[in-house]
């Protein structure tokens, strides 16, 4: 189980180049498969500014994001197992509040991921690391994402 946050930042598409970057949170799982490969499952929450721009005046607005995403990982351990890179792929879902003008572009994404994360104590349970992800829509980019995130893991089993 892994917590953290960084900050999410629109890439490209012409919804995303809308949005500020802002922070994120995340919460996130991994069950190991085998020695070097898991599943994984995450949510990300994100409060980026846009601008409506009226006749009369321009309105900064405040939108929540929400990410969900799921795939596997390929994990290689480095330094005689003192740290561990690894890389995912999968899918995802993006949804936007319910009272955004935006929260017609809701729906699913592909996500791919590296991550570099190291051990802090002698027992290997917890770790912490840096992980880089992106979203981006299929076919034609209307929205793309990049989350960078600093977190916690707390490993469970042996």
């Amino acid at each position: 189980m892994n917590v953290g946050a960084g900050a999410l930042l629109p890439l490209s598409g012409v919804k995303a180049e809308e949005y500020t970057a802002a922070l994120d949170l995340r919460v996130g799982y991994q069950l190991r498969l085998r020695k070097y490969l898991g599943a994984e499952m995450g949510w990300t929450g994100a409060w980026p500014s846009r601008t409506d721009f009226g006749r009369d005046f321009d309105q900064l607005v405040r939108d929540r994001l929400q990410l969900v995403d799921y795939g596997v990982r390929g994990i290689v351990p480095v330094a005689r197992d003192r740290a561990e890179l690894s890389a995912g792929v999968g899918g995802g879902y993006i949804w936007y509040d319910r009272g955004s003008s935006n929260s017609y572009l809701n729906g699913s994404l592909l996500q791919y991921s590296g991550r570099v994360a190291a051990p802090v104590n002698p027992r290997r349970r917890i770790w912490i690391g840096i992980t880089f992800r992106a979203w981006r829509d299929l076919g034609r980019p209307t929205q793309q994402w990049l989350s960078t995130t600093a977190d916690v893991t707390y490993r469970f089993g042996r």
